[in-house]
């Protein structure tokens, strides 16, 4: 019979982890509300009251993790991105070239 009173250690190794760093603000220069995996949440440095510090949070990850938390926050800073950039709606364009008129059965305009 197996004892499972015994607290196993097991050795994790480390040699492959990376520092993450996650920036204290955000494109907008408002303060970073982090990214968030399973409920873990990884954002800039916080003061034991819990109030941001305004310095980034630097997290040792394993490299699965580390690549997850750097995928979020580049998805994050290309729609803050995604939000700044004008598009431009080329049937408004249309319209506005004609005057508001419709032109009935044409394609080119």
């Amino acid at each position: 019979m197996a004892d499972n009173g015994k607290v196993v250690k097991s050795e994790v190794d480390k040699s492959d982890w990376r520092w993450v760093k996650v920036p204290a603000k955000d494109l907008y220069g408002a303060t970073n509300d982090g990214v968030s995996i399973n409920f873990v949440k990884y954002e800039p440095e916080r003061n034991e009251e819990g109030v941001f510090t305004g310095r980034e949070g630097k997290y040792f990850l394993d490299p699965i993790t580390a690549d997850e938390v750097e995928r979020l926050q580049a998805l994050k800073l290309a729609a803050e991105m995604r939000v700044l950039q004008p598009t431009q709606d080329q049937k408004l364009f249309e319209i506005l070239r004609r005057g508001g008129k419709a032109i009935p059965n044409q394609t080119n305009f």
